[in-house]
């Protein structure tokens, strides 16, 4: 329960960071006060970037980035809970081009579970 409100609170102060980042690029706003580098140094941050990289992704607004951003935490997440379990699971789960997307976005986008079209 310890380890699920820190992740949360990670994420609600990484979101709270981030926000205030992005609407900076967005708005092209320079302040010598507030260096974009130290922005960038959250390690998530820069975790998802570099995913974004390896998977050519990109996204038409500042608030659809945030937004599979948002996803992409609460998968990690679950990636990290999963692959840590006392005792170790037999299998690791790791992040791929579906990261951004939510369930119920990856079952459509393979017609699975409920969108699956049947035999």
């Amino acid at each position: 329960m310890i380890r699920q409100c820190t992740s949360y609170y990670t994420i609600i102060i990484l979101i709270a960071i981030l926000e205030k980042s992005f609407s900076i690029e967005a708005e092209n706003f320079h302040d010598e006060r507030l260096k974009k580098n130290q922005l960038l140094n959250v390690p998530l941050l820069k975790d998802f970037k570099q995913w974004m990289k390896n998977h050519n992704k990109e996204y038409g607004t500042v608030k659809e980035k945030m937004k599979r951003m948002k996803i992409w935490i609460r998968n990690n997440d679950y990636i990290k809970s999963h692959n840590y379990q006392d005792p170790l699971p037999s299998y690791q789960l790791g992040h791929n081009q579906f990261s951004d997307m939510t369930e119920e976005e990856f079952h459509k986008h393979n017609f699975l579970h409920v969108f699956s079209p049947g035999i």
